[in-house]
Order: structure tokens, then sequence, then C-alpha cells
């Protein structure tokens, strides 16, 4: 959302439904805010905070991931850590002693 955009006050929802829309609690949505974790637009009415609904969903469709590879439903295979040998390990463990 532009600067420039005007906010319609029935746009603003308050921090209880922003974080039932993003699956977090409030208070971690307090965190993110405090912290600035996240880039996520809101506007402070006296004590209270509300956000934009169309910038809550616009920050979820922002984080949106595609898979590398079309088939497959995760965005890469895990790498296997390399198993070390018994040889590996007794070098390591002379090496320190020099």
């Amino acid at each position: 959302m532009e600067a420039s955009e005007a906010i319609q006050i029935t746009d603003l929802i308050d921090e209880r439904d922003a974080a039932k829309i993003l699956c977090i609690s409030p208070g971690t949505l307090s965190v993110w805010r405090s912290r600035r974790r996240y880039p996520l637009p809101y506007v402070k009415l006296g004590h209270s905070v509300r956000y934009s609904r169309a910038a809550v969903l616009k920050f979820i469709a922002d984080r949106a991931v595609v898979p590398l590879d079309p088939k497959s439903p995760y965005p890469s295979k895990p790498r296997k850590r390399p198993v070390a040998t018994k040889a590996a390990k007794k070098s390591r463990s002379s090496a320190g002693r020099e």
C-alpha cells in the first residue's frame, strides 16, 4: 500500500483480528511491531493499534514460497550431513594434540 492511498476507517482491523488472520498470537504481533521485525504497516489511534486488512493480506501474499521444481511440493531436498568415518574422527583428534 502506498503512503498516498487513503485508508478507510472501515478497512482497519484491530490487533486481535490481524493476529487471527496471520495465525499468530496478539503478543507475537506486538513483538514484531516493537522490534520492527517485519514491514507490516499499522496505524496508532491513541493507545489502539489498527492494521489495514489489505496490508495484512498483502503481507501474507508477499511471503508465498514457490517451489523450484514444479513437480515437488517442497522448495528443495535437505542436504544430508556427511557421515564421519573413524579415520576422519581420528585425524581431527590427533590434529588438536599438536
